[in-house]
């Protein structure tokens, strides 16, 4: 908050009015109070103190201390003695709480409240100096400093605590909101001021402020702007991913507005990578904007995921790529393609398009690799495969022969089972191998038909190999983690023809690359990439969705605008939201040849 700019503000006594209905007309008291007065009128405060103090001194038990304390405690305000104030006011309200001059006494300790910056405890005071009723004057005095105190005291925030808050007078509550939808205006929180113009209009239906409502209910900002929100991480160890993903944004909404007659405005939290940020920043979202871009991260996300639920506010993350977050709710969407997209696609893909129906996995024990295992055979199971072994290794190790023995030493098991089923009579079934066994079959081939290898490119060099090695006759199959120049080059023939599933990466030969290329390096001075093609897809794509949800802006109506992007060309590549899981299935398949990474569907 910042300090008050209000200096000393006109206090109006009205002493002739109380001195001729309250005051006695005879005695040293009225004597007294007649002097203070005349004191007051010529601004001799010090005078005026002096000679109630004298009075009070000698006869502080006299009834006339009902109405000389008000006087004294208004002249130590014009003389700055807020302390003083505070203590007569103290004292006053202990003593004489049903005084005619109690609301005078409020509204002088609400001056010093906020005077000491204490904004809210000095609306608490003005109220009660309302409510208690004094006369047109001083309420008019009154309602003036409120506005003065809510116009350059008290932040958004504040002003609506103060707006809603059950104790103020009707009056300090209409100021507050009023005040709030301003300073909303202001900022370019158009979304939000359009709610609190609405409860404004529906509270106060006679408001003292209906011209100026009327004016701000036309402003061309209020009718053809929006605000959306956007949350990620532009400090900490990922403020990398952050800025590309932002700038990316930026250019996207900044180019729809030079073109569009609704502008967007975009409302910048930084999460810092962390999930208490990310929930502390999304709940100052929520009642702000209808939309929110982001958070980047996985985790991030998935935590404001979790807060969105039950409010009307959609989001689209442009880069989380766990599976699972977008089912969290109705209005949650994932842009970029995750990992169960991925697995299911290169699944469904070995299935109808190589005619594999059997498999085993060898996954590394990370999130990412259980998950990718886990998601693949199950879309294996559904589409009627099997996975024959699943085998699993700690990241990081050189040596994988324990994994691959297993998996040979399965299917001889098997290879055995099924030539002793052959053979007719007297049938058992093969559980172990026997020494003889192994040395018969210890140079023969075993085959199944694809092996699913979810790792990273350092792990997929040393993997492959071992297949070969073992003598195990299979289709490789990998995940994004294979995309690098690393594998071709250190994977040599071992991962030739190899299939692997992967986002869509853009480059030169993209058509919509070279203009978006112009255009970000003309205005940021560096090379984009894929994060911030996605930052730029993820602005296109909530531009659209609000400009086709009209002037209202409503989350159901931008969450069916998102839902129904189809074969969208992107900057990042082909967008397709799936109207179910609210996810991106553009994922694309790669194979493995001396060339390079070749797309095959």
């Amino acid at each position: 908050m910042k300090r008050s700019r209000f200096g000393l503000l006109i206090f109006f006594i009205g002493a002739g009015s109380f001195a001729e209905e309250t005051v006695p007309s005879i005695g040293s008291a009225a004597d007294v109070f007649s002097k203070a007065v005349q004191f007051y009128k010529a601004g001799a405060y010090d005078s005026t103190i002096a000679t109630i103090r004298d009075f009070l001194t000698t006869f502080g038990k006299d009834p006339a201390a009902g109405y000389l304390v008000p006087l004294i405690t208004e002249a130590l305000a014009r003389k700055g003695d807020f302390a003083a104030v505070n203590r007569l006011f103290e004292l006053y309200e202990k003593k004489y709480p049903s005084s005619a001059f109690m609301p005078r006494m409020h509204y002088l300790h609400g001056f010093v409240l906020a005077r000491d910056r204490s904004y809210g405890a000095a609306l608490g005071s003005f109220s009660k100096a309302l409510s208690g009723g004094v006369s047109g004057d001083l309420d008019s005095l009154i309602t003036k400093n409120v506005e003065t105190v809510c116009a350059n005291a008290l932040d958004v925030s504040a002003l609506h605590d103060a707006g809603n808050g059950p104790d103020n007078h009707p009056a300090v509550r209409e100021i507050a909101r009023y005040c709030e939808i301003r300073k909303l205006v202001t900022s370019g929180d158009i979304s939000r001021a359009k709610t609190r113009l609405a409860e404004f209009r529906e509270a106060f239906p006679r408001s003292r402020y209906e011209t100026e409502i009327g004016d701000l209910l036309n402003a061309p900002q209020l009718k053809n702007q929006v605000s959306i929100g956007l949350l990620a991480p532009l400090s900490g160890d990922d403020a990398d991913v952050g800025k590309r993903v932002s700038q990316g944004l930026r250019l996207a909404i900044d180019k729809y507005n030079s073109r569009h007659q609704l502008q967007i405005s975009v409302i910048t939290y930084d999460t810092k990578g962390s999930l208490i940020e990310t929930v502390r920043k999304t709940a100052q979202l929520l009642d702000r904007v209808p939309a929110i871009v982001g958070p980047m991260l996985s985790a991030t996300a998935t935590a404001a995921a979790g807060m969105l639920l039950g409010k009307e506010t959609v989001m689209l993350t442009p880069t989380a790529t766990d599976d699972g977050i977008a089912e969290l709710g109705p209005a949650i969407f994932q842009m970029n393609i995750t990992i169960g997209v991925l697995a299911r696609k290169l699944a469904r893909y070995a299935l109808m398009n190589l005619n594999i129906k059997e498999f085993a996995t060898v996954a590394p024990r990370t999130p990412y690799g259980t998950a990718m295992a886990a998601i693949f055979k199950d879309e294996i199971a559904k589409n009627g495969g099997s996975v024959f072994d699943e085998e699993y290794f700690d990241e990081g190790r050189n040596d994988f022969t324990a994994q691959f023995v297993n998996l040979r030493r399965k299917l001889l098991l098997r290879k055995l089972d099924q030539a002793a089923r052959t053979s007719g009579a007297g049938y058992k079934p093969v559980t172990c191998m026997t020494p003889a066994d192994s040395v018969k079959w210890a140079d023969s081939s075993v085959s199944i038909g694809a092996i699913f290898i979810p790792s990273d490119a350092d792990d997929a060099v040393m993997l492959a190999p071992q297949v070969a090695f073992n003598r195990i006759k299979a289709q490789l199959l990998g995940s994004n983690g294979w995309r690098s120049a690393k594998t071709l080059a250190d994977g040599k023939q071992y991962v030739q023809n190899a299939v692997i599933s992967a986002p869509f990466e853009p480059d030169s030969t993209w058509k919509k690359w070279p203009e978006f290329r112009k255009e970000y390096v003309s205005r940021f001075h560096e090379e984009p990439d894929r994060v911030v093609a996605l930052g730029y897809d993820a602005g296109t794509i909530m531009a659209t969705a609000l400009e086709n949800a009209g002037s209202s802006a409503k989350a159901p109506r931008i969450a069916e605008s998102i839902a129904n992007t189809q074969k969208f060309e992107g900057t990042s590549g082909v967008i397709t939201i799936d109207r179910n899981s609210r996810t991106n299935t553009e994922a694309v398949i790669l194979k493995l040849t001396p060339s390079g990474f070749v797309r095959v569907q």
